[in-house]
């Protein structure tokens, strides 16, 4: 891929439309689509992908919820507890997906990656003006994994944690399915938590430079699960996750109106920009100079 030079206007004019990383608000946003997960073996984590007649469809790893379909519990808020009903499995692969009854609001289901067109349609990108394309079609290569990890010697509570991830690769045929790769420091608890990458709010224009919530909104990656050890030598820094590809994604789409996935460009984007992309409104004129920096051609096109 070629490289070429931008020039430092129209850095700073794009710069401008990119809040700072918001850690609060963005950890407040992924800890609505994540709960604690009780199951028969250990503490893990689940997060939701739908809602559909009463019910929040999640994922989770299968090593959390083990292997019968009814033996699991989610605890929705302090002291409030669901049945899990347990309804597909795949060969092969730890991951699982679940299911349990909600009425309430507060959850936010997470908008699934592959689910979305990329480059996205009327940005910058599709337009050929930039190329912020990463190796899993997110905004860049920077990724994050939550979930609830357990008590440790030093944090006596289970905690929500954000850990910053940096995608390596995503592989194929390793055991039970965990192909995506990434650096992270994970912590035990967090295993049936997402991974997620980042995708353009529509009204940043396709120009989204940082991992912000007023810029950026979370996409599903793949469901975390583990992290790389040598032994008794200690462990690498690597984490793994099983990515949202092939079955998984073929009977996610399937089922998409039964378990209330939301799929394609126009219902994703409705949905993230109520719900994810916080602070995120241009005016009017923003908008405008968004327009005019990309119709100019003051960006050349660049990647990374």
């Amino acid at each position: 891929m070629k490289l070429f030079a931008i020039s430092a206007l129209s850095l700073l004019s794009i710069s401008s439309f990119v809040a700072p990383v918001n850690a609060q608000n963005l950890n407040g946003l992924l800890k609505r689509t994540s709960f604690i997960v009780l199951g028969p073996s250990g503490d893990g984590t689940g997060f939701a992908i739908g809602r559909k007649n009463g019910f929040i469809y999640f994922l989770t790893a299968a090593h959390v919820v083990g292997q019968s379909n009814n033996e699991s519990e989610v605890m929705t808020s302090p002291n409030e507890y669901q049945s899990v009903e347990v309804i597909k499995r795949f060969a092969g692969k730890d991951i699982a997906i679940a299911r349990f009854p909600y009425s309430g609001s507060d959850i936010l289901p997470l908008a699934i990656n592959s689910f979305l067109p990329y480059p996205s349609p009327n940005t910058a990108e599709s337009a050929g003006s930039v190329n912020l394309r990463s190796s899993v079609d997110t905004v860049t290569s920077k990724a994050i994994v939550s979930g609830f990890s357990l008590p440790t010697s030093a944090v006596k509570i289970r905690v929500h944690r954000i850990i910053n991830a940096e995608v390596v690769d995503q592989i194929q045929g390793n055991v039970d399915g965990y192909d995506l790769l990434y650096q992270a420091s994970t912590i035990p608890g967090m295993s049936g938590g997402p991974v997620v990458g980042f995708r353009d709010c529509s009204n940043t224009g396709g120009f989204a430079l940082g991992i912000s919530p007023n810029s950026v909104f979370p996409v599903l990656l793949a469901v975390h699960g583990r992290s790389e050890g040598y032994g008794d030598q200690g462990r690498s820094g690597i984490s793994l996750g099983v990515p949202i590809v092939d079955d998984i994604k073929v009977h996610l789409d399937s089922k998409s109106d039964e378990y209330g996935i939301k799929i394609g460009e126009k219902e994703i984007r409705t949905y993230v920009d109520n719900a994810f992309c916080i602070g995120a409104s241009m005016s009017p004129q923003e908008l405008e100079r968004v327009r005019k920096i990309k119709n100019k051609n003051l960006m050349q096109k660049f990647g990374f």
